[in-house]
């Protein structure tokens, strides 16, 4: 009975366990729920204009079997467009708002995450687009097909990058994204980042098959949108243009948060906010990332949340951490503020506030108390009044101490400076700083007396600081101190000025004591100047690696003081006191010396090209000048040189003088045309201020703010050909003009452009054009066959054909020697045949009746001499005698 019992009991026990492993494996199964369902919609009616739905379970996640679904939704509106913010439920007819907590793209595509251990088929795949990258030829967007020298652009985790272009030439990398516009428009937002040098390499976009547009070079993300898309296809084109003359800075653009509008007409549904981050409004199209020391553990939040004592959190935490160790005195910094009076005193605030982000366990120690202590002077340039330090006013210096400024004298400025030395609690006016990549922290942090790059930090990031500032019209410089640590190779410090880098990297190896100082000159006007640290490090081997800048200063700002007056330099003037700089002499003056009042102006036949000329030039033989002029140019457009025997050659190019002839840029992806003013600067085109240029017909890839490209604005040279070939038969093989001082855009660094038209002496001058040879780091080469391109002929090089004497004429007929090839013509002549040695008859008697009549006219007046001589003879006679009659003596007489 036992046992029987026991067999009973144990098959129930079985039967209880089979059936707690058959609840257990239902309640581990995830089944769908309504939060899977989906809408699947039907082709448009177009006699409707509707369209049904039918739901579904997105079972990717979920077991859908057995589970059924709400009925399909008829007589849908086919076409409801709504934009970033709001969403179309399934099923509606209607857009609604993004609760809090969630955002929407309106219809949109948002790539914001480049993994590197995925393709570019994969970001193809998740964003729904077609992407595709490659290299093709500098001068075209058609791919190499072999041998490619580079893979295009990148991923690289937090962006993406246009590769490793190093010591390539005339390269473009290229990435192409594809898409259809649904919505009546669309549009894409993106950030991107260009380091290169100077107009040379740089990051062009261009949508479809239109105008390719050059983006300004930065060293921080900068936000992009393009202007609306109609309906339709569209490409997006990113391309990175590298030319090898130069190497400075990374030499790569970078792109980041793509947001493409308008590609479906409606988002479905609203996207959550990540852990990490919150959106407390409604119809947001972006969540907010929580800041140092908050946090948001949950999709969906609306707020972030406070870290508690002792613990801690980077930007965009989902929890918070606890503290790593007991604070020192290291982990909080002394701050100040700005001096002014208080309580008649000159006195300034300390006070004390934890290093962010707080690691530390402050359980075992307080920040010191506040406390004031007394300012020094105030920096050279400034003066002391009640709100604080304040600058002299424009002309004025002051060394600090006083408080008033003094005045300067003619030839003198008072040039403003501004020093940064960061002993304050706040950032001064005009910083601004941030981060991209794996960043911690916002930006570049205030300490004691300098800023930093704080720590801990991730190890893939750009973190920069950028300066606001003005320049006088005088220019100015920036100087600045910093210094670097830990010791990562991969890491560094850059300065743009611009959005374009102006020195290699600044690594810690380069430099033994790790302070260094650098300056840096500014032209007048407003510049950004940029400080990036970049870290692109594998692993956290230099946990310490970072920089910091103590001092700032900026020389002839806009505003500022002036420590001292300064006697203006020579090629520089100032004829009036309280003046913050010294202006340059205009083109066409100089000054020889420093402290001038005035400029001198150059005299006929010299020039002064530049601003701030310390001398003028003669102009180069064959050419002349106005007084006070700038440039030379030939007089009424004839050019003469001496060859090597000392023999003067005239060339003439006056047929040329008012005419502006052109050739074609043959640039496929920058059409224009090159055109000339050979004689004199081109009139009403690229400024009035080229001998030649280059004008665009779209975009000019080196200045998109211009129109045109200076290839030559100074005539420099007028070059002589000499004939090489002794069975040459011209005297001279032609000439070449030179040209310089054109603009530096596109160039190497501290190269301008130049050019060189050669005209080659050639017999045959129909249909001659200028041809253009080519370029070469932005020296431009053209030629043309031409008459005009041989010396002007003289009477030596003819042949005088004499034709038969009729009617007292004959004709004269010059015709050129064989053995000369000249530019000129003698025209056919009549003469009379009396220019021969013959003597006509008339001629005989002409000259025999002028001889008598000269003959008889000289007889008349020798008989009138003759007779008058005779009545003062007589005359004298008589006088004799009544003298002797008065018995006068001979002494008296």
């Amino acid at each position: 009975k036992n046992q029987k019992s026991f067999v009973v009991l144990s098959m129930y026990l079985k039967e209880l366990l089979l059936l707690a492993l058959f609840i257990a494996l239902i309640r581990t199964q995830n089944f769908c729920t309504e939060n899977d369902l989906r809408g699947a919609y039907s082709v448009c009616d177009p006699l409707t204009n509707t369209r049904s739905m039918s739901w579904y379970y997105d079972a990717s996640n979920c077991i859908a079997e057995g589970l059924s679904t709400p009925s399909p939704v008829y007589d849908l509106p086919c076409y409801v467009e709504c934009q970033a913010g709001y969403f179309l439920p399934w099923g509606g007819y209607e857009c609604e708002a993004c609760h809090a907590g969630s955002f929407s793209l309106g219809g949109g595509i948002q790539i914001d995450h480049f993994p590197s251990d995925s393709t570019w088929d994969d970001i193809s795949i998740s964003s729904k687009l077609f992407v595709n990258t490659y290299c093709s030829p500098g001068n075209s967007l058609i791919p190499y097909i072999d041998n490619a020298p580079c893979n295009g652009w990148r991923l690289n985790d937090y962006y993406a990058d246009s590769g490793d272009l190093t010591d390539l030439h005339e390269i473009n990398s290229v990435l192409e994204f594809s898409f259809r516009i649904t919505q009546s428009f669309g549009k894409v937002v993106y950030d991107y980042m260009c380091d290169s040098e100077n107009h040379v390499d740089g990051l062009r976009v261009q949508i479809d098959d239109g105008d390719i547009l050059r983006l300004t070079n930065t060293a921080e993300f900068r936000t992009r949108t393009t202007d609306y898309l109609n309906r339709g296809p569209h490409t997006l084109r990113f391309i990175y243009y590298k030319n090898p003359t130069n190497s400075v800075g990374e030499d790569m653009a970078k792109i980041d948060n793509i947001k493409i509008t308008g590609v479906s007409l409606a988002d479905d549904y609203c996207t959550q906010c990540s852990p990490g981050s919150v959106q407390p409004l409604q119809a947001q199209q972006e969540c907010n990332l929580c800041d140092i020391d908050e946090y948001s553990p949950n999709y969906g939040g609306v707020e972030c949340i406070e870290c508690g004592n002792n613990e801690f959190s980077f930007i965009g935490s989902a929890e918070c951490n606890p503290a790593e160790s007991n604070c020192t005195p290291d982990d909080y910094e002394e701050l100040q503020t700005d001096c002014s009076i208080t309580e008649n005193q000159w006195q300034r605030t300390i006070h004390y506030a934890w290093k962010l982000p707080k690691i530390c366990n402050s359980d075992n120690i307080s920040l010191p108390p506040n406390r004031t202590e007394p300012c020094g002077d105030c920096n050279p340039g400034f003066i002391k009044q009640s709100s604080g330090c304040v600058p002299c006013e424009t002309g004025k210096w002051s060394d600090g101490s006083t408080a008033s400024c003094e005045s300067c004298s003619v030839g003198h400025a008072a040039i403003p400076i501004i020093t940064y030395d960061f002993n304050i609690d706040h950032w001064p006016n005009n910083f601004y700083t941030g981060c991209s990549g794996d960043c911690s922290v916002e930006g570049w942090q205030i300490d004691e007396g300098f800023i930093e790059i704080p720590h801990p930090l991730g190890l893939k990031f750009d973190m920069y600081v950028s300066l606001l500032t003005t320049i006088n019209n005088g220019g100015g410089e920036v100087e600045f101190t910093f210094e670097l640590s830990g010791g990562s190779v991969h890491s560094y410090l850059q300065f743009v000025i611009d959005g374009f880098t102006h020195t290699s990297e600044y690594k810690q190896e380069q430099t033994a004591d790790k302070i260094r100082t650098e300056k840096f000159s500014l032209t007048p006007g407003q510049h950004q100047l940029t400080w990036n640290f970049h870290r692109f490090d594998v692993e956290d081997e230099y946990p310490n690696t970072g920089a910091k800048i103590t001092n700032i200063v900026i020389k002839g700002a806009e505003s500022g003081g002036a420590e001292k007056c300064t006697k203006c330099k020579a090629g520089t003037f100032q004829d009036s006191s309280k003046k913050a700089y010294c202006p340059n002499c205009p083109p066409g003056t100089f000054s020889d010396s420093d402290g001038a009042s005035e400029c001198v102006a150059c005299g006929v036949g010299e020039y002064a090209k530049y601003p701030g000329s310390t001398e003028c030039n003669q102009c180069a033989t064959g050419l002349i000048s106005k007084r006070k002029s700038n440039y030379c140019y030939p007089k009424e457009c004839e050019f003469y040189a001496n060859d090597a025997n000392n023999v003067t050659h005239y060339f003439n190019l006056s047929p040329w003088e008012n005419t502006v002839p052109y050739v074609l840029n043959s640039d496929d992806l920058f059409p224009g045309v090159i055109i000339f003013g050979i004689c004199d600067k081109i009139p009403n085109a690229c400024n009035n201020d080229s001998f030649i240029c280059e004008r665009y017909t779209h975009v000019n890839p080196n200045d998109p703010s211009s129109s045109y490209t200076k290839i030559g604005s100074f005539l420099s040279e007028f070059e002589l050909i000499e004939v090489k070939d002794e069975n040459d038969i011209r005297d001279v093989a032609g000439f070449t003009l030179h040209y310089t001082d054109g603009s530096s855009d596109g160039c190497p660094v501290g190269v301008s452009r130049t050019a060189s038209l050669t005209f080659n002496c050639h017999e045959n001058d129909e249909n001659s054009q200028i041809i253009f040879d080519g370029e070469e780091n932005c020296n431009y080469k053209f030629h043309i066959d031409t008459v005009f391109g041989c010396r002007v002929c003289t009477i030596s090089d003819f042949n005088r054909n004499e034709g038969q004497c009729e009617n007292n004429e004959r004709k004269v007929i010059y015709t050129k020697k064989n053995d000369k090839l000249c530019n000129g013509v003698i025209q056919d002549q009549v003469e009379d045949c009396d220019t021969d040695n013959s003597i006509n008859l008339g001629f005989v008697v002409v000259v025999i009746l002028g001889g008598i009549v000269i003959f008889s006219v000289g007889a008349i007046i020798i008989f009138l001499i003759f007779l008058k001589n005779r009545k003062l003879q007589s005359k004298y006679s008589l006088l004799t005698a009544k003298i002797s009659q008065q018995n006068f003596e001979e002494d008296d007489l």
